[in-house]
């Protein structure tokens, strides 16, 4: 059966992953840009994290994923939100940056999320607002993790004169800063949208600044905390050598390790793979159903970080974990008296 049988205009407006392999071999040979409409081509892959509506896993396995993605996240963020700005003692410069976290996060699912489930449904959505909430929020995320890294890096490395390097002042305008920026940087999209090699381009210079950067910076912050960690820690024992329960060992050298191999780990293995594979899509015209499918499950390991990083930047710490228990179980009176804590 011949090409001439088929409606090739409307092959080319479908979805890739719904075609029989006669269908798409017609599409790559006879669509100027194979799938024109969906943001695989010259709309929104570049949008960081945006991907097409033709690169998701079956649409119900899609959408129950991105449902526990979209209740997770509301819930664990909102629930950091609340327990920082209901204790007083929790309204500190290291926690502005947690929130800053949380609400990039708590927009991804309450916002960005919910409009991507829709795309990924009604393929005749229009892309636009999700090609430019994505790269927002999710600059947003990451520069504010980088935000937390600093805090943490300055809390270690200068204990004494942290106050003198960060101040709610600063953090004011560190938060303002990675907001303007965020924002700023997506809508640079208007200006390259309509044109494929121009949006490649851009396409690498932000994740070069965006993803690149705060990797290397995040990693050295990391190592170097460990460091100075497992020195002090060995300065410790080696002062307090009469007391037996206080000896530093190689376990808990590997309980630190763990700890930043989970920090770490989890940011570079949810975000890199997507945003490489953003790339590649921009750089290659001719690509397969399968491609668009690994797509979109790394799409969803990225988006999956607004339900991880309330785990691993909140829960994870004791003073906020114990805070989140009564204001999760609207316990005021025993928050007031676990004050002292």
């Amino acid at each position: 059966m011949g090409s001439k049988s088929f409606n090739i205009t409307e092959i080319c407006r479908r979805d890739p992953t719904t075609l029989n392999d006669e269908e798409f071999n017609i599409a790559l040979e006879h669509c100027e840009s194979p799938f024109p409409d969906l943001p695989t081509g010259n709309s929104s892959t570049s949008s960081f994290p945006s991907s097409s509506s033709s690169d998701s896993p079956p649409i119900l396995e899609y959408t129950y994923f991105y449902t526990l993605l979209i209740s997770g996240g509301i819930l664990l963020n909102l629930l950091v939100m609340i327990t920082i700005f209901s204790r007083n003692r929790l309204r500190t410069v290291p926690n502005a940056f947690m929130v800053s976290l949380s609400v990039a996060d708590f927009l991804m699912a309450t916002v960005a999320l919910p409009l991507r489930m829709m795309e990924r449904i009604d393929e005749n959505k229009n892309h636009v607002i999700t090609s430019l909430l994505f790269p927002c929020i999710g600059v947003a995320s990451i520069f504010s993790l980088c935000c937390v890294t600093l805090d943490r890096y300055m809390h270690i490395k200068h204990p004494l004169n942290y106050e003198k390097y960060i101040n709610k002042r600063r953090a004011f305008a560190i938060v303002t800063g990675v907001w303007f920026f965020s924002i700023s940087q997506s809508l640079v999209f208007f200006l390259v949208k309509n044109n494929r090699h121009h949006e490649a381009i851009f396409n690498d210079v932000r994740i070069f600044y965006c993803f690149g950067i705060p990797s290397i910076f995040i990693v050295a912050a990391y190592a170097k905390l460990f460091l100075i960690a497992r020195s002090h820690a060995r300065v410790i024992a080696a002062t307090s050598v009469r007391i037996p329960d206080r000896p530093w060992s190689q376990k808990k050298d590997f309980k630190i390790l763990k700890n930043i191999a989970l920090i770490v780990g989890t940011f570079i293995l949810c975000w890199f793979p997507f945003l490489f594979a953003v790339s590649y899509e921009l750089h290659h015209s001719t690509l397969t159903r399968e491609f668009y499918v690994l797509m979109g499950i790394l799409e969803c390991f990225a988006c999956s970080t607004c339900v991880l990083n309330p785990i691993i930047y909140g829960i994870l710490r004791r003073d906020l974990r114990i805070s989140m228990k009564y204001v999760a179980g609207c316990k005021r009176g025993s928050m007031e008296e676990s004050e002292s804590l």
